[in-house]
């Protein structure tokens, strides 16, 4: 097995010298090649995947979602893509837990060996692609505010801080949602949401999702407590919920969207639902 092991040091709290040594070393064990890179910035990391990859078996990434979201989107105009393994380093990791990662790095190395592999899905937006999320609205920007120095000395702490600020904003948005070329709906909503995981904001509030069917949820809730927030927690039969394949969503407004906790601007987004589009070592 050759691997390609790449660090992204702005996730998170990010990792120790001796960390990444450890890491190595256990690749080195599993595999005939470990090539490793340490980018510093997102410009790097798009230099060292924008060359073919034939020549790797496994892509091993260091990073938190934002990382996970560039590895995919660096990949997505390759035809060949190899297999990913991740080393969670980022807040919250979302996208990673639905795989069976944590932040215990010699758990995720053992997922990897192990060498369970899951084809899943990937939606594309626009011209964007994404792992897990794509949210508008209330609450939505809050993984891109929140200052890089502030998520290493406060992690998790420096997103719920902006989320309770945002609990009491009586901001709306609205626009039309068209889901697999049906007829057009309007909406209106403290925040819209879509989601290819199980996890978003560190909590499991989409329980029954698949990964590798070819389809997506899209929710939103009308005004409510905390923002339509108690109804996704505690009644959720309230949540409005569609399954689609592809949708077409155009705002009153250009907006600011999340994707993956990086931003897109928008006034229309289409989403279409690429399955099993990468392939990613997961527990089984």
């Amino acid at each position: 097995m050759k691997t390609l092991f790449i660090y992204n040091p702005s996730s998170g709290k990010g990792l120790r010298p001796r960390q990444i040594d450890y890491i190595n070393h256990e690749l080195s064990m599993m595999s005939s090649v470990v090539e490793y890179h340490y980018c510093e910035d997102l410009h790097q990391l798009y230099e060292v995947l924008k060359k073919p990859l034939y020549a790797y078996d496994v892509l091993v990434f260091a990073g938190g979602d934002g990382t996970f979201h560039h590895v995919v989107n660096a990949l997505s105009s390759h035809e060949y893509r190899p297999v990913l393994g991740i080393i969670p380093c980022g807040t919250l990791n979302d996208a990673s837990k639905n795989f069976g990662y944590t932040r215990n790095i010699s758990h995720s190395l053992k997922i990897i060996s192990k060498g369970f592999v899951e084809e899943v899905d990937v939606f594309k937006v626009n011209n964007r692609y994404g792992i897990f999320s794509l949210s508008v609205g209330t609450f939505s920007d809050i993984p891109y505010k929140v200052k890089a120095i502030k998520k290493k000395h406060f992690q998790v702490l420096s997103y719920y801080g902006l989320a309770l600020k945002s609990l009491r904003a009586k901001n709306r948005i609205q626009g039309e949602i068209s889901l697999n070329n049906q007829k057009p709906f309007c909406f209106f909503a403290p925040f819209l949401l879509v989601l290819n995981s199980r996890y978003m904001g560190g909590f499991k509030i989409n329980q029954k999702a698949r990964l590798d069917d070819g389809l997506a949820d899209l929710m939103y809730t009308s005004n409510g407590w905390f923002n339509g927030l108690f109804r996704f927690f505690f009644r959720p039969k309230k949540v409005n919920k569609f399954t689609f394949n592809q949708a077409n969503i155009t705002m009153d407004k250009m907006s600011s969207w999340d994707i993956d906790g990086e931003e897109l601007i928008a006034k229309k987004v289409d989403i279409k639902i690429l399955k099993n589009h990468i392939k990613i070592m997961a527990k089984n």
